[in-house]
């Protein structure tokens, strides 16, 4: 990728500290600048929580699989073990490599029978996987400390155990000082500091966290087109843009759509001149500001919490 559209992924994220739409943000501008088929990104608090701020697995197996690791699995994951023992800080990581260094701490201080949604499974990097969790992914994390005992974790995922590309993880290696300085900005921000779920008794205003991780429908993608850049988009079109917006890969897009990528692309190309050729960061926060105002209420979902200290 040339330099400049580097830069201009970079600015566009940069513009997105501190609105509610910064994870995907983030989302976007990884994708145009590194291959992937998933992306997650976790919030984990040493010793207490972790809480997922934006992903794009789709489909409510994935759904159920992303709630589990939030609530229960995460006491056993190689991250944020090696965190929480103080063997781990921000950086790159491959989790093959983490899972080799995780092997060598004490077993994990829970009950491994309170977690039901825990699987066996030998052809996985770490012997284990969350039941419903898409199989056979390698993974590389991104970690970045935003405060005292706090982590964001970043994992790209990429299918059928093949190693990511390693000009991609030079590049993340040189990007991470920037990408730290822009997570730690947004992390003190209100936006970076809310939980991605409330309670839900109580009601969620425009612009909180939520509406980021609700994903675009296409009644708002068709509005925000008209009113915003006069494109009428075609059908084939409004379904590519839409699952762009929800940060999907021009490959997921492909298999879901059942079209070749470089149709996707296309339709991608097409849209992208109509108005104007902006770039994917710039209108995920277009859109996002468009729609903020259109949505007050969101559905929470609700969970208990496993803690590293169960028995």
């Amino acid at each position: 990728m040339p330099e400049r559209h580097r830069y201009d992924e970079i600015a566009a994220l940069v513009s997105a500290i501190g609105s509610p739409w910064f994870g995907r943000t983030l989302q976007g501008v990884l994708q145009s600048l590194f291959h992937y088929d998933h992306f997650l990104l976790a919030r984990y608090r040493k010793g207490k929580e972790l809480s997922v701020l934006s992903h794009d697995l789709g489909g409510v197996e994935a759904q159920r699989a992303v709630r589990w690791l939030e609530t229960e699995n995460y006491v056993v994951e190689p991250v944020f073990r090696l965190y929480a023992a103080g063997k781990l800080a921000g950086g790159v990581h491959d989790m093959q490599d983490l899972t080799l260094r995780e092997r060598a701490l004490e077993p994990p201080a829970i009950n491994l029978d309170r977690l039901p949604h825990l699987v066996a499974d030998p052809d996985e990097e770490i012997g284990w996987r969350t039941m419903d969790w898409p199989r056979n992914q390698q993974e590389t994390c991104v970690l970045v400390e935003t405060g005292p005992q706090t982590l964001l974790a970043i994992s790209l995922y990429n299918m059928g155990m093949e190693r990511n590309d390693r000009s991609s993880e030079r590049l993340l290696r040189a990007l991470h000082p920037i990408l730290t300085a822009v997570l730690v900005q947004h992390a003190a921000t209100p936006a970076g500091r809310a939980a991605p779920h409330s309670d839900a008794t109580q009601k969620q205003e425009p612009g909180d966290e939520a509406l980021a991780s609700r994903p675009a429908d296409a009644a708002d993608v068709t509005r925000f087109l008209v009113e915003q850049f006069e494109v009428e988009p075609t059908t084939r079109e409004l379904e590519v843009f839409r699952r762009l917006l929800n940060g999907a890969t021009p490959s997921l897009i492909a298999r879901d759509l059942a079209i070749s990528i470089a149709t996707v692309r296309t339709h991608r190309r097409n849209v992208y001149r109509r108005i104007g050729n902006a770039r994917l960061p710039e209108l995920m926060n277009a859109f996002f500001e468009f729609v903020s105002p259109m949505r007050t209420e969101y559905p929470a979902p609700q969970a208990t919490k496993v803690s590293l200290d169960s028995n």
